[in-house]
Order: C-alpha cells, then sequence, then structure tokens
C-alpha cells in the first residue's frame, strides 16, 4: 500500500504523521510529476464505509469549493481496508510548522503582524465561502493551513474541509483528541452539528497563537478560562489594540460570536490589509484601481441613480439578503443585477470590481456601486480592466461635476450637484457618510484627476462601508504603505495613472506647484 496505489498511479515518498482521523504521507501522482498530500483512512474506524466514499466522491466534485484558499481534493481511491484521500501539496508545509522553523531561525522572534493579519483573513475568506456552500471544517486548527512557499507572504489555502463531517459525523473523535483549538460548544457537545460557529472560535484561537506564541489557556478551553487570560494582558504588550479586540471577538461564547462573514469586517483586518501579503499577486495588484472605482462609483450614485431606482435596488437586495445582516454573496447579487436589464459578463465584473477587498460578500452600498458600473460603464463593448474602468468613472466624474471650462473642481461644485434623494438614502441605508468622504480630499489644493485619485487610495474608503477600521491622520505615504504594500504614493499613483491613461503626471502637476501636501 506505502509503495504503490492503484496500479502505480501514485507512488509513495515520504510520510508526515498522524491526523486526527487519518495517517499522512506525500506521494507522487506519477501522470502529472506533481507530489499530493494523501490520507490513508482504515475502514474499521467507519461506522459505514460505503456511505462515507459515496459522500467522499461527492465532495471531491463539488466544483464549487474552488477557492483560491481552500485546498482541493483531487482524487479519492477505495482499497479492500482503507479510503485513500488524495489532495493538494504545498511546498510551504502547514503554519504549525512555519512557526516554528521562524522561531528556531530567529531566536524566537515574534511575527510581525501584518503576516498575522493576511493569514488569518485568508483563512477566513476560505471559511466564508464554504460557509456559502454549507460545508464546515470541524477540526480547524495551525496545521490545517497550508502554504503556498515558505515565505512570509505565501498564500494560505485551508485544508480538509469537509472531511470532519464525513469521517466523524459525531465529533467523538475529535473529543477524544481535543486540544487548545477546539471550541468549547463541541467539547461539551452542545453544537449541533453542521454548525460553522466552532470553526470561528478555532481560528480565532489559530490567531491567538499566531499573533502571542501561543493558543488561548485556561478552564479546559472555557470562554471564562479564555476572558479571565485575556484580562492579564501580559502577552499582547507587542501587539496592537485592534488585534487583541479582534481575537477576543472571535472567542466569545458561541451565543455573541460573530459569523465568519461578520468577522471579515473587523477594522484589525481592514487596518492591514490588503498588501501585498494579501493573498494572491494578481488580486493584490487590484486593488488601489478597484478602490478608485469604488470610491468614484459612490460620488456618482447620487446624480446617476434616480431615487426609484435605488429603492428598488435596496428592494431586491433585502429580499436577497437572507439572514437579514446586511450583506448578500456575490452570486446572489450578480443574479439581482441581472434582473436589472445586466448581462452576465457585465453583472461578474461590476460585483468583482465593488467587493474591492476580494470577501465574497456585498453590502447594499456595494450593491450599489456594481448596479452603477454595470448599467453605466459595461454596456457597450468588451468588460474594461479594473484600471480601464477608473478612467471612464474619473471622465464621468468630471462631466458631472465640473462645468467643461476647467480641469479641475473644487468640494464645493461637488457638494452643490451631490444633494439628491439618492444621497439621503445612501447616507441612511448604506453607512455612507459624504460629509467624510469629501473631508478626504485636501485643503487649499486644485481637485485634478491626480489628486483625487491619491485622495481615494490613501483614505482607504473612508466614509463608506470599506473604510471601517481604516485610520486617519496619517503621512499619505505611510498609509498607503499599509495599505497596498508598495513603497511609495509616486509608485501606486504613478502605475494606475499609466495604466488608466489620466491626463497629466505627478511630477507635471508638481511642476504646476501642487506640492507633495496636497497628496
Amino acid at each position: 500500500m506505502k509503495s504503490r496505489v492503484r496500479g502505480g498511479k501514485y507512488v509513495f515518498e515520504y510520510d508526515v504523521g498522524l491526523s486526527t482521523f487519518a495517517s499522512v504521507a506525500v506521494y507522487k501522482d506519477r501522470e502529472a510529476s506533481e507530489l499530493r498530500t494523501c490520507k490513508t483512512v482504515q475502514k474499521t474506524c467507519l461506522r459505514n464505509p460505503a456511505d462515507t466514499m459515496s459522500r467522499l466522491k461527492q465532495l471531491q466534485a463539488f466544483q464549487n469549493l474552488t477557492h483560491p484558499h481552500v485546498a482541493r481534493i483531487l482524487d479519492v481511491i477505495e482499497e479492500p481496508t482503507t479510503l485513500f484521500i488524495v489532495s493538494e501539496y504545498l511546498a510551504g508545509g502547514d503554519v504549525d510548522d512555519w512557526v516554528e522553523e521562524v522561531q528556531r531561525e530567529e531566536d524566537n522572534t515574534c511575527i510581525d503582524e501584518v503576516t498575522c493579519c493576511s493569514y488569518t483573513r485568508q483563512a477566513l475568506l476560505a471559511l466564508v465561502h464554504c460557509e456559502q456552500q454549507g460545508i464546515v471544517h470541524g477540526d480547524l486548527r495551525p496545521s490545517s493551513l497550508l502554504l503556498t512557499t515558505k515565505e512570509s507572504n505565501a498564500v494560505v489555502k485551508v485544508g480538509d474541509f469537509g472531511l470532519a463531517s464525513i469521517l466523524d459525523p459525531d465529533r467523538s473523535a475529535i473529543r477524544r483528541q481535543a486540544g487548545p483549538y477546539t471550541a468549547p460548544e463541541v467539547l461539551d457537545g452542545s453544537s449541533p452539528a453542521g454548525s460553522a460557529s466552532p470553526d470561528v472560535w478555532s481560528l480565532g484561537a489559530v490567531a491567538h497563537a499566531l499573533l502571542v506564541g501561543q493558543p488561548p489557556s485556561g478552564g479546559n478551553n472555557s470562554n471564562s478560562g479564555v476572558f479571565a487570560m485575556f484580562s492579564r494582558g501580559n502577552d499582547w504588550a507587542e501587539r496592537s489594540p485592534q488585534s487583541r479586540d479582534f481575537v477576543q471577538m472571535m472567542l466569545r461564547p458561541a451565543a455573541e460570536r460573530p459569523t465568519a462573514v461578520r468577522a471579515l469586517h473587523h477594522p484589525w483586518l481592514k487596518s492591514l490589509i490588503p498588501s501585498a501579503r494579501a493573498g494572491p499577486p494578481e488580486a493584490v495588484q487590484d486593488v488601489p484601481s478597484k478602490t478608485l472605482c469604488y470610491m468614484l462609483a459612490v460620488l456618482l450614485v447620487p446624480p446617476l441613480l434616480p431615487l426609484v431606482d435605488f429603492e428598488k435596488l435596496h428592494w431586491a437586495f433585502a429580499q436577497a439578503d437572507a439572514d437579514a445582516d446586511g450583506l448578500a454573496p456575490r452570486h446572489v447579487v450578480q443574479r439581482l443585477l441581472l434582473s436589472r436589464s445586466m448581462t452576465k459578463e457585465a453583472a461578474e465584473a461590476s460585483v468583482e470590481i465593488a467587493d474591492v477587498g476580494g470577501t465574497g460578500v456585498v453590502d447594499l452600498c456595494a450593491a450599489a456601486v456594481a448596479d452603477l458600473i454595470g448599467r453605466e460603464f459595461m454596456t457597450n463593448g468588451p468588460i474594461p480592466s479594473a484600471a480601464e474602468l477608473g478612467q471612464r468613472l474619473m471622465k464621468r466624474f468630471f462631466e458631472i461635476y465640473g462645468d467643461n471650462q476647467r480641469p479641475t473642481l473644487t468640494c464645493a461644485q461637488i457638494r452643490s450637484r451631490l444633494r439628491t434623494g439618492t444621497l439621503r438614502e445612501m447616507e441612511r441605508c448604506c453607512g455612507v457618510s459624504y460629509d467624510e468622504v469629501l473631508a478626504n480630499f485636501p485643503d487649499n489644493c486644485p481637485l485634478t484627476s491626480q489628486v483625487l485619485a491619491a485622495s481615494f487610495i490613501n483614505c482607504g474608503g473612508q466614509g463608506t462601508p470599506i473604510g471601517v477600521g481604516m485610520q486617519r491622520n496619517q503621512d499619505p505615504d505611510d498609509l498607503t504603505q499599509c495599505m497596498l504594500g508598495f513603497g511609495d504614493l509616486e509608485n501606486v499613483i504613478g502605475g494606475i495613472f499609466k495604466a488608466c491613461g489620466l491626463a497629466r503626471s505627478i511630477e507635471h502637476g508638481r511642476r504646476r506647484n501642487l506640492s507633495a501636501e496636497c497628496l
């Protein structure tokens, strides 16, 4: 069994160890010439091996599970005495091993908080996606978080989604091998089968371990013990208050704990993310352009979206928001937009832009942004990229708010054209503060396209739902570095202007006495 499986398709390479339900080894796929992670489950440990095999095959075939932060099951093989589960192999190993290696090589140095935040956020994105598909993890721990490389900017993929529900439906094996990452309600048996809430607690415990070097402790994982640990606070001296608040929120009792979707919107995850360590490079590169598009669209909604159309959108969104939490999955909002005279391609692309952080869920403000973008800017010709869309939005912005005589605007001009019934509803229902949005613009500085773009990107969405938790009153260069993970403001904005084809360069603006302070 160990040397070859199924006619030699997989050839044994080396043992990894034991998981909760199986022995784990690395095999080589001879056809693909790639390594695979393989779990061997003994049938004697299963109540109904035939049913288990069927459910594993269903999980493997569940195409909706494909996600950049979920490690896929690639093959399931039945042998006379065992089941063989083949999944993606990731060269970086798991977070548990990586942390040990970093601390050993760097003399027990703490992992920087940006990396802790990035890894936590990527794992949370996986939880959100799978929960929307009705799949929970059930046995989340640091070894479940797999890394594409051994570098701190690795992409995280969560492994073993859905396996616990199939291999250990009554959670007896999990309780026998419970550890500090097992939620209290799983230990005492009070959590209903299929509940996603224990995964939130477990990820909070993983974040705790990343931030302070050890999982939560005290009282057999009782919530009173966890909060007693927090009250001491000594382990958190080097970490931000927001990180501590995030972990404390995740470790609340089950009745008070947020869903994975709500947790994804915590200020800590927004204060340091997106950055160059937030996920796949192609997704990170689009963040500046998507932020610019989002903010321009927020300001274009009041003059371009009639109040009656906004009210119809609001009603349709409320119907789509099944649990009334103010958020709806992206695919649901895409279907909603299809009913508003939009093509499938336009609906998908506009929602992709509006979901700036790549969370997979959309609030009413983002739905309004997507509706405007899809209906106004994606009706003719091929679907534009985020950079190309930024150009179109900026051009329309100056057409709506300018006077066609000067290539600059003032806040007074913008305010005078913002006063519509739709603005009132955007503020009342969407969490937008237009006064705060306009406060992002510099004082005593002509509002050119460059200044507008720089202001929007540096503000991090202040005045809108995507800006909740972003810090204010920072130096523009520092804030850009924090948000985007790039070296300096000119590189970021210059790249956007080059991609968008916007009017003047930063340097040309400086020659016209638009000082760096304006940016």
